[in-house]
């Protein structure tokens, strides 16, 4: 499985959600656990349905796996930022032109971000779809022909392929 997951028809990035400009109040949840043990997290959310925004903690990936039904509980809303600084340490190191293709992608991203931020959310909404989903698409379409490169590339080392 990918460890760059993404739900297309639903562009989220949370850390740009401020001032939220919907009706509902924002949520975050702090729970202590005396270590980093899935168990306490699938304990702890057991019974939540929808969709999570989290950080890619691997403890979470039960709770993403498809039920009897062939549904999974939960969705991954996954964050930008956590995939973004992986690539942004390997440009860092090694000067990429692989990991810096990925910056500049991720960046247009966060240049919609910055144009739709405050807006109402159906307007959010509206302009990732119109906007950031092509390029998301674009994204992981460019990410699975870098995975077809001999050597490891970047994209190779995050998406945990052979």
């Amino acid at each position: 499985m990918c460890a760059i997951r993404w739900l297309a028809e639903h562009v989220y990035m949370p850390e740009k959600q401020r001032p939220w400009a919907g009706s509902a109040p924002p949520a975050a949840v702090y729970r202590f656990a005396p270590d980093w043990k899935e168990e306490h997290v699938l304990t702890h959310l057991a019974n939540v349905r929808g969709i999570l925004q989290a950080d890619g903690y691997k403890g979470y990936a039960k709770l993403y796996a498809p039920e009897l039904d062939g549904v999974p509980r939960l969705q991954e809303a996954a964050c930008w930022a956590h995939v973004r600084r992986d690539f942004h340490d390997f440009w860092t190191s090694t000067k990429s032109e692989i990991a810096r293709e990925a910056l500049n992608r991720i960046g247009k991203f966060y240049d919609i971000e910055r144009n739709i931020n405050g807006r109402p959310a159906d307007v959010r909404m509206a302009a990732r779809q119109k906007l950031s989903q092509p390029k998301v698409a674009a994204f992981f379409a460019w990410s699975k022909q870098q995975l077809c490169l001999p050597g490891r590339t970047p994209v190779q080392k995050h998406s945990h392929a052979p």
